[in-house]
């Protein structure tokens, strides 16, 4: 029984994480692919409105956090993905 429980906590840990992302209109991750790694995505969105591709850039947690990386890296990231998205989106 813990496992089912185990298993439907995490998807509502994913499904909070898809509802953060939705809104802000980007993703941060830590540590999901490299250790002390953080990454951070924005869409490319497609001419029917939908996210298609995304522009991602993955950075140290030794050398940055996340306030740095939203300070710095963010609006080129997004401007680069909204540069690529037909309908200009964002």
């Amino acid at each position: 029984m813990s496992d089912r429980n185990g298993g439907r906590a995490h998807r509502d840990q994913i499904a909070d994480n898809i509802s953060r992302t939705t809104q802000d209109g980007y993703a941060i991750s830590r540590n999901q692919m490299i250790l002390n790694e953080i990454g951070l995505a924005a869409p490319i969105w497609g001419p029917d409105g939908r996210a298609r591709a995304a522009v991602q850039c993955s950075v140290s947690s030794y050398r940055w956090d996340e306030d740095l990386l939203r300070g710095k890296v963010l609006p080129a990231l997004l401007e680069t993905a909204n540069a690529n998205s037909p309908m200009g989106q964002g």
